[in-house]
């Protein structure tokens, strides 16, 4: 019966990773990595049934060629068990499975993971690039978090999403006067955390204003609504911001500093931006709204995030970024596992 099983586990795992490969998904180069995360990903995706439930499901997997990570000692492991015992142990959310190579053993965090913010922070705690998380939640979709981007099982297909932090470059190559660590936290906050929101939202970075009466290009008649500042460099604020955003329409407008200064405002634009600016018909009135302002504005970055998940960065009336999600198809490997 155990050889039976093993064998359906492989073909099962072999048919997992030709998934991953037509949906355009490439695995870890690194084959120790590799390994463990179609193991992970086969228990995610397919996990013991008990009294009718599946259960929620976690792991943090490190490439066993490197040495074992300490999350800068933020995170405590227990004493090696059997895996078995583990992944009924592994919640994803206060509780993982920590595999590196043929060792294991349960990563304990203090806070709830429920977001992909949170998995993409968790990942970098371990200060190494050959790291994955795989995440399985209650309603069945399962989330990696691996070296090149994020990929997720929705239940119906895969499909990958870029990290934030390689588009800063090219924004910082039109605007180089941005302050880049502002800029980073901007990304992270529309790619990590209102992009999975299902919520579009619409942010302008005032760099050359630093507070709201300095921001022209408003419409006088629907004057945006004031609030307390909130700074997105700070993490503990950016769930009170999404959860905001999520509820008005207009545009948030940010000062130089990178705070929210106001909410619902309404862009204005040019004679001038309607002729000289070519727009995406694939795009709404959002971006139509956004790039015109840019094209006036030339000062300002203005970063449009759709409902659906693809973030959209304008400066100077042109797109800069555009990070979204992707199934293209992708060619095989050569040294895919069997």
């Amino acid at each position: 019966m155990s050889n039976k099983r093993d064998r359906l586990t492989r073909r099962r795992q072999r048919r997992l990773r030709e998934e991953l490969v037509d949906a355009g998904i490439a695995l870890p180069a690194a084959q120790g990595l590799r390994r463990s995360l179609i193991e992970e990903l086969d228990y995610a995706r397919f996990p013991p049934l008990h009294e009718g439930v599946l259960h929620a499901y976690g792991a943090v997997l490190v490439d066993p060629e490197i040495d074992a990570p300490d999350f800068d000692g933020t995170f405590t492991t227990t004493e090696v068990t059997e895996p078995v015992v583990l992944r009924r142990l592994a919640d994803g959310r206060h509780s993982f499975v920590l595999r590196h190579g043929e060792s294991a053993s349960l990563l304990l965090v203090d806070t709830p993971h429920d977001r992909e913010a949170e998995l993409v922070r968790l990942r970098k705690k371990s200060n190494h690039a050959s790291t994955a998380v795989v995440q399985r939640r209650d309603n069945g979709t399962v989330r990696v978090i691996g070296p090149d981007g994020l990929f997720i099982w929705d239940g119906a297909r895969w499909w990958a999403k870029p990290y934030a932090a390689p588009f800063a470059r090219a924004v910082l190559d039109a605007v180089p006067n941005a302050p880049g660590e502002i800029l980073d936290s901007l990304l992270d906050f529309c790619v990590h955390t209102m992009s999975p929101a299902d919520a579009g939202a619409c942010l302008v970075w005032a760099l050359d204003a630093d507070s709201l009466d300095g921001v022209t290009g408003l419409n006088p008649l629907r004057p945006p609504t004031p609030i307390p500042h909130l700074s997105f460099s700070e993490l503990a604020k950016r769930a009170a911001i999404r959860q905001l955003l999520a509820q008005v329409d207009g545009a948030a407008v940010l000062n130089r500093s990178g705070h929210l200064v106001a909410i619902e405002a309404h862009l204005r634009s040019s004679a001038q931006s309607h002729v000289s600016v070519v727009l995406d018909p694939t795009h709404g009135t959002r971006h139509a709204a956004a790039r015109r302002y840019s094209f006036d504005h030339q000062e300002r970055i203005v970063f449009v995030v759709s409902r659906d998940g693809p973030v959209t960065v304008y400066v100077g009336g042109d797109e800069i970024a555009a990070i979204q999600q992707s199934t293209e198809d992708h060619e095989a490997p050569p040294d895919v596992d069997d």
